[in-house]
């Protein structure tokens, strides 16, 4: 039904055209009986359609659009949001448009419900009956129920599925051979102008039903309309790409035949092509209507499957076109340039493109005429008044070069317009090339009127180009190396060589190693070495063994290795050059390049890494003890052995590890040999090594020892070399072995809430816990010292009355406290804490994983604004781990020293 509604109207606006033109002045070898009869065929086709289409829909009641839209909400001026736009998209679709271009129209719908919308809300309500009152253009409950109604009776999914499945059907109907039929998109009706080239005239679609791809090889074409022989100047036959397809042809007697046994065009099997009929119109054709048919179609097909003659739509044509684009090239084609192969950017056609009007520049076409091959010329880039259009391209095998706009045209003012066409020269040696514009691809049309401008010339030929013999250029590569290690075999230079113009052979390099002799040095090809060792100097030739060969266009890469353990220099300046021939060109050079890169002596250190520090470790269980860095200079390492001298605690095990991994020791000649390590550090790197010590039970003879580790020597590979018992004697610090330790930990820290200046309060002067840690602990002969610091503006604050509680119970009458009173001209002292002689077991805690808490107290007094009282654990502490008092390494105890506990005394 959509098919028969646009033959309606392309049949209208035949009619309507064709009546309009009559009473114009006849044209030559036009009778007003054939105007007439061509009118009374028309309208007679008409009202056969128009009965048709009556008949097969009846009236339709209400318009109907896209049903695509729930509304859940009422909608006015001024909202915004998802469904506003979705219902402008059904009124688009529904017939009721917004606008025609902008915002709102087609295409271009907005989130907002503005004047367009309420305008085109209006008329749909006309259309439907919709009652709104005043409120007009107000999308409410009646408009929305009016919605509804007409969604609910529009064709459902069920009825497109059936139409599809219908569709489906009619395309599986397609029988073997080659169907031709008339594109559902042929060109409508419309007015042509005089002067009017590429003007649309049928759309014919070609469908293969063989197994097999087909050539169509001829299409006859006949002229239909009140039209002559030359009222079309050209007449040819484009894809839907808009490029032409053969050449151009003419009608003779009404009749145009296009024709190439090698095959106009190629359908795949089982596939379509579209193929547009298009002309140039010839100028005083006013008067006139042209259209054209298909009537005959040959090709390697098993049938053919068509009912001609296939028509599409007459096109009344009226006044010509005045619009002109001239185009002429800077130079003559006899004038020659000479480009070596290799060479960028090269201009190879250049003039000017000068409009008289406004125009757009769909597509840009140029030729190239000689004896190069597509491939020789790439990358060709096309200039228009200074900018570049679209894309860089490449030469078809047409030998066409063609920048494609049409999807962005460019919009050109009048005057002369500077055109320039720019390429690499890739090959070629010996060939020659020139181009030409070429109009005939070259889509220009009218800003204004739309439709295609023929283009007028002077000169359409450039100068030619003769390509020169091979070149070859070196450049150092993206990747090559900025230092080298003092190392073997060691990648010192890469480069880059690329070759233009035809196949090269290189034989031999050249090269320069200015600040020092390089030995050993050999030369790499795409991973294949090409000749012998050589020491390099000033000049050192060096042949190619095996010959290798580059094809043009095409590159290969060349590493340059040596031995660089005894270069005498902190830095290489090499250079290369490359030799060869080519069939043409006797001498073929690249070079020399330089490389500059820093020469830096391989190294491998291992040392202490100051962590952790000293502590207190539990025999019987593993400890970490030591961290050690290694260090690789210059060139990777890989480390195979370390030795660590015997620690003097009695340890049963030793272990190294690196990350995840783990190295256990074993005990040979007074030494732990860790062994088969094999490990890698990169060249610039550090990796770290965790060393952990297994401390056998303790004794009454070892109990206190104390541990270090010092790694004495270590075995590595580097360079090339491997390197054994090397002297490195790094130690850890001090680790002391204890059957059981305390662990403090703090409850008090920070600051209290202030005190009452002048009376005394019982406070907390400090509060801990202790945690046995290994085995029981007891504090028989235990002492614990707290520092006592005071400040104000005259420091009187005193205190009095100090107690100790344990597990907040009150254990002051079982200890021995150094002092009961601080007065008020003391700001510093210590109270020591000790169990008394006949409760020695009153800080005792027996048992591993135990713990106590203990808190001092006493009354304070301050007598001065903002004074305060401070109190911390000293370092001073000893506890007994059952086996000996541990009288000086309080320091060392996990949780001390710990930071100070304030109480402030304000007023």
């Amino acid at each position: 039904m959509p098919n028969l509604r646009k033959k309606i109207v392309a049949f209208a606006t035949a009619v309507t055209l064709v009546a309009w033109l009559v009473p114009a002045a006849p044209v030559a070898a036009v009778t007003a009986d054939e105007l007439r009869a061509q009118i009374e065929a028309l309208q007679q086709q008409l009202a056969e359609l128009q009965a048709q289409l009556t008949a097969l829909e009846g009236e339709e009641e209400a318009v109907a659009g896209e049903c695509l839209c729930t509304f859940t909400r009422n909608l006015y001026p001024g909202m915004t949001g998802d469904d506003v736009k979705c219902l402008q998209q059904y009124l688009n679709s529904a017939g009721f448009k917004l606008a025609d271009s902008g915002p709102g129209s087609p295409g271009n719908e907005t989130t907002y419900f503005g004047s367009l919308t309420r305008a085109a809300v209006k008329a749909w309500q006309d259309a439907n009956g919709v009652e709104y009152g005043e409120y007009w253009g107000y999308f409410g409950p009646k408009s929305r129920a009016k919605y509804d109604e007409i969604c609910a009776a529009a064709p459902g999914e069920e009825e497109e599925e059936e139409e599809e499945e219908e569709e489906e059907e009619e395309e599986e109907e397609i029988g073997e051979g080659l169907t031709v039929a008339l594109a559902e998109d042929t060109p409508v009706a419309s007015v042509l102008l005089g002067n009017q080239i590429r003007a649309p005239l049928l759309k014919v679609v070609f469908t293969n039903g063989d197994e097999e791809d087909g050539k169509v090889t001829e299409i006859k074409v006949k002229r239909i309309g009140i039209s002559k022989d030359g009222t079309l100047d050209a007449l040819y036959l484009l894809d839907e790409d808009g490029n032409r397809i053969g050449d151009e042809n003419v009608f003779i007697d009404g009749e145009a035949t296009f024709k190439d046994t090698a095959g106009l065009f190629t359908v795949p099997a089982g596939g379509k092509k579209a193929i547009i009929v298009a002309g140039d119109v010839a100028s005083d054709q006013s008067g006139y209507t042209i259209g054209a048919s298909v009537v005959d179609v040959k090709g390697t097909f098993t049938a053919l499957n068509a009912t001609f003659p296939i028509s599409g739509n007459l096109m009344s044509i009226a006044t010509d076109l005045e619009t002109t684009v001239k185009y002429d090239s800077d130079s003559k084609s006899e004038q020659t340039s000479e480009v070596q192969a290799g060479k960028t950017d090269v201009i190879v056609w250049k003039g000017t493109l000068t409009p008289d009007a406004k125009v757009k520049v769909s597509s840009l076409a140029f030729k190239g005429i000689g004896n190069i091959t597509p491939s020789d010329l790439k990358n060709y880039r096309v200039y228009l008044a200074g900018s570049q259009v679209g894309s860089a391209v490449e030469m078809g095998s047409n030998y066409l070069v063609k920048v494609d706009v049409s999807d962005n045209p460019v919009t050109l003012t009048s005057g002369a317009k500077e055109l320039k066409v720019i390429a690499d020269v890739v090959s070629g040696t010996g060939r020659n090339v020139y181009f030409e514009f070429y109009p005939d691809e070259t889509v220009i049309t009218d800003a204004e009127l739309g439709v295609g401008i023929a283009l007028t010339g002077g000169d359409a030929d450039w100068e030619t180009i003769e390509i020169s013999g091979a070149s070859a250029q070196l450049t150092v590569a993206a990747d090559s190396p900025v230092s080298v290690a003092t190392t073997t075999d060691a990648l010192v230079a890469k480069y880059t060589l690329e070759v233009f113009g035809e196949r090269a052979k290189f034989t031999k390099f050249v090269a320069t190693s200015s600040d020092a002799a390089l030995s050993s040095v050999e030369i790499y090809v795409n991973g294949a070495k090409v000749g012998t060792k050589n020491t390099v100097g000033d000049g050192t030739e060096i042949e190619a063994s095996p010959v290798f060969y580059v094809d043009a266009g095409s590159s290969v890469t060349i590493e340059v290795k040596a031995d660089t353990t005894s270069y005498a220099s902190s830095t290489i300046n090499l250079s290369l050059q490359v030799e060869g021939e080519s069939k043409t060109t006797a001498s073929v050079v690249a070079g020399p390049t330089e490389v500059v890169l820093d020469v830096t002596p391989a190294e491998f250190t291992a040392a202490f890494a100051n962590a952790p520090d000293s502590f207190l470790a539990i025999a019987g269980e593993e400890a970490w003890v030591a961290k050690y860095k290694f260090t690789a200079k210059g060139s990777e390492a890989t480390l195979k052995t370390l030795k660590f001298d015997d620690p003097l605690a009695d340890i049963s095990g030793l272990t190294v590890k690196f990350g995840t991994s783990s190295y256990p020791a074993v005990f040979e000649d007074g030494q732990w040999v860790v062994k088969d390590i094999d490990f890698t550090v990169p060249a610039g790197k550090t990796k770290i090594g965790d060393v952990y010590l297994t401390f056998r039970p303790v004794s009454s003879g070892t109990d206190g020892l104390n541990a270090s580790t010092t790694l004495a020597k270590m075995s590595y590979s580097q360079a090339g070399k491997d390197y054994e018992d090397e002297e490195v004697n790094e130690s850890s610090n001090l680790v002391y072995v204890y059957q059981a330790i305390p662990e403090v930990t703090a409850l008090t820290t920070g600051t209290t809430a202030s005190l009452n200046k002048g009376v005394p309060t019982t406070i907390t002067l400090y509060k801990w816990q202790v945690k046995a840690v290994g085995g029981g602990i007891n504090a028989t002969s235990a002492t614990t010292t707290i520092a006592l610091e005071k400040a104000g503006a005259s420091a009187t604050t005193t205190l009095t009355n100090f107690k100790v509680y344990k597990d907040e119970v009150d254990i002051t009458d079982k200890l021995n406290i150094s002092t009961t009173t601080i007065g008020a001209d003391v700001t510093s002292t210590t109270i020591v804490i000790t169990a008394s002689s006949t409760n020695l077991d009153i800080l005792e805690i027996a048992t591993a994983g135990d713990s106590i808490t203990l808190e001092l107290k006493a009354d304070v007094k301050g007598e001065d604004d903002a004074s305060y009282v401070k109190a911390y654990l000293t370092e001073d502490y000893t506890w007994n781990d059952g086996l000996k008092d541990v009288t000086d390494k309080g320091s060392l105890v996990k949780g001390l020293p710990t930071k100070p506990y304030q109480n402030t005394v304000i007023k």
